[in-house]
């Protein structure tokens, strides 16, 4: 009797800990997956990875790129604000609607603007960006000379 007890005991506890098991790796695959969506759509990670991927300096000290093709929107003018930019002044700058969510200190803001209305709005961190633009002008190239005197690449949009 006390070994019938003890087998059923021993299998409901080795149930319990497959169905545990089975249950962390459905949470870490998600979590594995929600960043991986992330980083698609995050400006900061698909225009580094293309630098990094698609730029020498170890014999040029400049290069062209174009961010049409890297972003994959078609747009008329780019706007890359920091965090310390309020809402009132960004679309003060575009001239024309704008009334986004708050943008923290720590992150920047890229926004693709076509025909007069906003095609590509995404917040990224500061952190995650290698690269720079100039902040609160309105750019209407979409080529851009890039060089990296330092750590970072430094994007200057390619005069007409």
């Amino acid at each position: 009797m006390q070994l019938k007890k003890f087998l059923t005991h021993r299998a409901t506890r080795a149930t319990t800990i497959s169905i545990s098991l089975v249950v962390i790796l459905i949470v870490i695959s998600c979590c594995f997956w929600s960043c991986g969506c992330y980083s698609r759509s995050n400006p900061a990670y698909t225009i580094s990875r293309y630098l990094d991927e698609n730029t020498n300096f170890e014999f040029v000290d400049t290069c062209y790129i174009d961010m049409v093709k890297i972003l994959e929107v078609e747009y008329d003018t780019l706007y890359f604000f920091s965090g310390i930019t309020p809402t009132e002044m960004i679309a003060e700058k575009m001239r024309i609607p704008y009334n986004n969510s708050w943008l923290g200190d720590d992150q920047y803001r890229l926004i693709l603007v076509r025909d007069d209305e906003v095609v590509y709005d995404r917040d990224m961190s500061r952190s995650h960006c290698n690269w720079h633009l100039p902040e609160g002008v309105a750019i209407t190239q979409s080529i851009f000379m890039v060089t990296r005197p330092y750590d970072r690449y430094e994007l200057t949009p390619k005069n007409k």
